[in-house]
């Protein structure tokens, strides 16, 4: 059983190999959401709600096998970058935003 707070490097890759590709966007698409909450600075989470979801947006209609895979693989790649950087932002907090007072 996988816990909550697992990401999807973490999985056994039979499982995710073994899935459809639009429940792969999903999950990856959840994940990338995950990943942009656990930021502390209000800007930069808002920033990455807003550009997953243009992201997926962008690339909906996607029907080319090839460039599916390319995306996806470009989505795995931002989410390795945002895990990075949530970790980086909870080492060294920002104050908080007015918005978020």
């Amino acid at each position: 059983k996988l816990r909550h707070n697992q990401s999807i490097a973490s999985k056994p890759s039979i499982l995710i190999s073994n899935m459809p590709n639009k429940a792969k966007s999903i999950l990856l698409f959840r994940q990338l959401l995950r990943e942009g909450k656990k930021m502390t600075d209000y800007n930069i989470k808002e920033y990455a709600k807003r550009r997953v979801r243009a992201g997926f947006e962008e690339n909906r209609h996607l029907s080319d096998e090839v460039k599916l895979l390319e995306v996806m693989e470009n989505g795995r790649e931002s989410l390795l970058q945002l895990q990075r950087l949530s970790i980086i932002s909870r080492l060294y907090p920002a104050r908080k935003s007015v918005m978020e007072k």
